[in-house]
């Protein structure tokens, strides 16, 4: 967990537990999550029942209650991750911001997945203070789970990849009731990146695209089938989700149990249609999004490691370690200089979540191709397999038999096409060692980019927030408690009208 989102974190999530009353605090978590379940899905589904008739009579008020209990039920679940110490912070844009200042916009928000957690924060962030009428496009899975029949209650669209058919979403979109959403919701990787980032790597080796570790290549066809003009979409909202630890994401068991504290940031950012020149329907603009979106989790892995460096110099002095503020990056961060510092062991919990996710976490992945392809210049990293600090020797010696090939002028043309940015190796030896790691990523930058009808993420090196221009959500326990009240008074009631009924005739 990043120094500034544990700042913000409530007090009782910062509290270090022993073993047994920690156990005892998840297993009561996860006790009234169940009892939860019991009361307010099925409070949600008999009011709407009641509210049936309404339906036929007036759509556009019954669909106003409903999404009043819908928000309700959102709020519930939100507060399950705000109050074991999950807080959602937003960057970038204002979207509660945007409906106010245009009443009358319609959003289409994409958005990268990575976690079964990604969804409950996302209820956090949006029924904190915005009025959005929410349609979910999700997969086909969900459809007879708990919450599912919530779903398909609200009128959000289940996807079959296998069986779909052209134009189905746009369709379901069309419906009545759907155009009184003001928000659809999509995320076009099409599944969890643990998941899907081995055929992302298929898919954009064969394509000559640049390989993105971080987040998976989107699938466009559902996207351009909502970009039609009869769904009146005004704005696009592109949300990527970030953890501080790629490694250790937190999932649903995290909020269901609490327990886990990492950094969870939200960054907005908002595109107005028929404003610029800008081809939304390209499958190139969706492509370049989630290159700034890899750019932007990249600077942000970065920026965490530096600080965990920063905070483990001061916590253990040593003479090989040095923090110099006079030279710090834009977003505030002090120069640090490590060099002999070797990365944190994961405990037992972090290697069994990469062996289930083979060896696919975005730092790994990235280190072991970065490295093949080092290999080629002549530039090896460290004994223990991190890249954060280069071999200088090795650094030296590229560096010399560059400047010889490039005096002789005998630097070979098939080579070159190979690695075309071999020259930048010159510059290697004035970097730190903490920018080297950054620096890699230029240096094996492959020629055939030139060519993409998209930039590529090397050309968003600059894309990132600030930690601690963060906005935390805010929920009222208050507010959760009246919610938790009326769902549980409506079953209450129902079930003693059942029993009255059914009693006299036993």
């Amino acid at each position: 967990m990043s120094p500034a989102s544990s700042e913000k974190l409530s007090t009782f999530a910062r509290i270090k537990m022993p073993n047994i009353i920690l156990c005892t605090y998840k297993a009561i978590r996860m006790t009234c999550c169940m009892i939860h379940n019991v009361y307010c899905i099925p409070g949600y589904l008999l009011l709407n029942t009641l509210l049936l008739p309404l339906y036929y009579l007036s759509i556009d008020t019954y669909s106003h209650i409903e999404n009043l209990l819908y928000d309700a039920l959102l709020y519930i679940v939100g507060w399950w991750s705000y109050g074991g110490g999950l807080i959602v912070h937003e960057h970038g844009d204002d979207i509660h911001q945007l409906l106010i200042d245009n009443p009358n916009a319609r959003v289409l928000l994409v958005a990268n997945h990575q976690s079964t957690a990604d969804v409950p924060l996302m209820f956090q962030s949006f029924s904190s203070h915005s009025a959005y009428s929410l349609l979910w496009i999700m997969d086909r899975a969900f459809k007879w789970t708990n919450f599912g029949l919530v779903s398909q209650i609200h009128g959000d669209y289940f996807l079959c990849p296998k069986k779909y058919i052209a134009n189905s979403i746009a369709n379901h979109c069309r419906q009545r009731y759907s155009l009184l959403k003001n928000m659809i919701i999509i995320f076009p990787e099409g599944g969890f990146r643990y998941k899907r980032l081995q055929s992302s790597i298929s898919f954009a080796t064969k394509r000559n695209y640049p390989l993105l570790y971080n987040v998976t290549y989107p699938r466009v066809h559902g996207f351009r089938e909502l970009l039609t003009d009869d769904l009146n979409i005004t704005h696009i909202v592109d949300l990527t989700i970030c953890y501080d630890d790629p490694d250790n994401v937190p999932s649903i068991f995290n909020i269901i149990r609490g327990g886990n504290d990492s950094g969870i940031h939200f960054h907005y950012k908002i595109h107005q249609l028929n404003t610029t020149q800008e081809n939304f329907n390209s499958e190139e603009w969706l492509y370049e999004q989630w290159q700034k979106k890899e750019a932007l989790l990249n600077n942000h892995y970065a920026t965490i490691r530096r600080k965990q460096q920063q905070q483990q110099c001061q916590q253990h002095p040593n003479p090989e370690l040095s923090i110099d503020s006079s030279k710090s990056s834009p977003s505030g961060d002090d120069h640090i200089s490590c060099r002999s510092l070797s990365p944190p062991a994961k405990n037992i919990e972090q290697q069994s979540l990469l062996r289930k996710r083979n060896d696919v976490s975005p730092s790994k992945q990235q280190q072991q191709n970065q490295q093949q392809q080092l290999n080629h210049v002549g530039i090896n990293s460290n004994g223990n397999g991190s890249t954060n600090h280069l071999n200088q020797d090795n650094i030296d010696l590229t560096i010399n038999n560059l400047h010889n090939n490039n005096n002789n002028n005998n630097i070979n043309n098939n080579n070159y096409q190979q690695h075309p940015n071999n020259i930048d190796a010159y510059n290697l030896r004035s970097l730190s060692p903490e920018t080297q790691d950054n620096t890699i990523a230029t240096i094996t930058t492959p020629l055939t980019e030139n060519g993409l009808k998209f930039r590529s993420h090397h050309e968003f090196q600059s894309y990132r927030f600030d930690l601690n221009q963060g906005r935390p959500i805010k929920l009222s326990f208050i507010r959760t408690l009246f919610y938790h009240f009326g769902y549980l008074s409506i079953c209450l009631l129902t079930y003693y009208v059942i029993a009255l009924i059914i009693v006299p005739t036993l």
